[in-house]
């Protein structure tokens, strides 16, 4: 496949694990960085103008891959300069909900400067997302980010598990952490008004307040919470491990599933379709807007961000048409068709896209969990997208000529393929997922395809009457009629997963090492090799 995106992905990548692994010991100075970049990029011009391909290639690759390891340090030159590490107190906006923990509460703090600091109070005043705050500690701010010191024992050492969580914090881009004697907030009288951005993720509080004041709680609401607002918070360690043990975690995580669902109901209520030229495209542009603005209310976590990306170089395809004339003919040529041009996979080529915007903006994004799940799983789906289309043009129906029973062997064809599609969607996720699942949890999901067959249905239909349950708002007795069957459906999935989860076996403990993980997926990238070779010669023979 030609598929460039992924040529510049790959480099990136290996450039910001280079430079994170180098940060541990020493660092470079980024005027050092951009010098290499400019010796590179005159190099390029050269090997351009002279059609030194091999060398064009190999250069663009040496570029991006000292372009990613300058992004991590200038991020974690970003994170580590930028807090008084031993001031007494700080002000700034809260960024996240209070999370609870045992003998504390967490709160999240904005400061002024830009930067993230993880305060630890026994302060039982509410904080609400936006809340301007005044933090008090006696004991000063402590960094996250330590020079690294080889311990012994690693499994149990105190000090390298301490090591160890400050470093996972450090690249959540978290600089500071304290423990807040007390915390004051500064009232909006003052005359600070909050970013836009931060107005819209306080709407995440507004929108799980709804729900409790409608009566939605316990694991069904926690559920409905998690589903359609992003808020995991309410969600029970039980319900949690219960998820996971069904291999089921991904619904609980706002993706490409949800925003799909969310990106077709605004089509249906723009009424996208019924439009036509430039109504149609503003329209689009107001769903991606709308679709943007429900990423920051979630809380912009890597899976929807990067659905988000997607979803919007989507739309962007479909609004964008350059014409131009040729030889007295009228082309139209789309932003789809330059995907298409770009390999022969469009759509991994936007995935590759997705992750170097990501990356850019944030290198540390790369070590996120959610982060590395999600792209693994959409590039499974799209190596193995031929594969599955093939399966899929297998099932075919007989059509009977009578037309009652045309109809529903037309049915029957939709629910058949609807079923073998979840079925081979859920297979490939986990096939390319459960050896990052394995290194970062321990454990192996072995009936991920069962459960995600049982509950996609009732996903989907928990999603669409989450979003008619806000739309009827204004009808009270239509609002708690769908309120119910809301409840409903979340129970249903509770007792799905339930019933999987505790089934013998649902799970298998394995604790692979890196090269473990390496190795896996090498195997895989051989197997999918070796089925294009096959694919090749089948071809070659049919065709003498």
């Amino acid at each position: 496949m030609h598929i460039p995106a992924v040529r510049l992905v790959v480099p990136l990548c290996i450039g910001i694990a280079v430079a994170d692994a180098w940060l541990l010991n020493s660092q470079l100075p980024i005027g050092a960085y951009l010098g290499l970049l400019a010796i590179l990029l005159a190099l390029l011009m050269v090997c351009h103008k002279w059609k030194a391909r091999i060398t064009f290639v190999c250069g663009s690759a040496l570029f991006v891959f000292t372009f990613g390891a300058m992004r991590c340090q200038m991020r974690h030159d970003d994170i580590v300069n930028k807090v008084k590490y031993h001031a007494h107190s700080l002000r700034g906006r809260v960024s996240e909900a209070m999370r609870p923990r045992t003998n504390s509460v967490e709160v999240t703090v904005k400061t002024q400067e830009g930067t993230l600091v993880l305060a630890y109070t026994k302060q039982t005043t509410k904080l609400e997302i936006g809340d301007f705050i005044h933090v008090f500690t006696l004991h000063g701010l402590e960094p996250t980010y330590t020079e690294y010191k080889s311990v012994s024992d690693t499994s149990s050492h105190l000090n390298y598990q301490l090591q160890q969580y400050r470093h996972s914090l450090y690249r959540r881009g978290i600089a500071a952490t304290c423990y807040a004697d007390s915390i004051a907030v500064i009232p909006s009288s003052s005359g600070i008004t909050p970013p836009l951005t931060t107005k819209l993720h306080s709407l995440q509080t507004a929108m799980v307040e709804a729900y409790h004041d409608a009566g939605f709680d316990g694991d069904e609401g926690a559920l409905v919470e998690a589903m359609t607002t992003g808020s995991r918070i309410n969600l029970s360690s039980e319900l949690r491990t219960q998820y996971s043990r069904a291999g089921t975690s991904h619904v609980l995580a706002l993706s490409g599933f949800h925003l799909t669902i969310i990106y077709a109901l605004l089509e249906i209520l723009l009424f996208t379709h019924l439009l036509h030229g430039w109504w149609r495209r503003g329209m689009r542009m107001v769903g991606i807007g709308f679709i943007w603005a429900f990423v920051v209310v979630a809380g912009a976590p890597s899976s929807l961000v990067r659905a988000a990306i997607m979803c919007t170089l989507l739309a962007v395809s479909q609004i964008m048409t350059v014409s131009m004339s040729v030889d007295n003919q009228h082309i139209n040529i789309r932003w789809d068709d330059f995907l298409d041009e770009m390999g022969e996979n469009g759509l991994i080529n936007s995935l590759a896209i997705a992750a170097i915007i990501m990356l850019i903006y944030d290198p540390f994004m790369m070590f996120d969990v959610g982060f590395q799940l999600s792209f693994t799983s959409m590039s499974g789906l799209c190596m193995c997208r031929d594969i599955v289309a093939r399966i899929m043009h297998v099932i075919k129906l007989v059509i009977p000529r009578f037309r009652p029973a045309a109809y529903f062997a037309v049915l029957l064809r939709w629910v058949v393929k609807s079923i073998v599609g979840v079925a081979l969607t859920s297979l490939i996720c986990t096939l390319f997922t459960f050896p990052l699942v394995a290194y970062y949890f321990g454990t192996i999901p072995t009936m991920s395809v069962v459960s995600n067959i049982l509950i996609a249905l009732p996903a989907f239909m928990l999603l669409v009457l989450a979003a008619v349950w806000w739309i009827a708002a204004p009808i009270a007795a239509l609002q708690t009629m769908i309120g119910v069957c809301l409840t409903k459906t979340a129970g249903v999935m509770n007792g799905v997963t339930g019933w999987v989860a505790s089934m013998d076996h649902a799970v298998v403990v394995w604790h692979p090492t890196v090269m473990h993980v390496a190795l896996v997926y090498a195997l895989l990238f051989l197997l999918r090799k070796m089925y294009d070779i096959l694919d090749v010669r089948s071809k070659m023979r049919y065709n003498q």
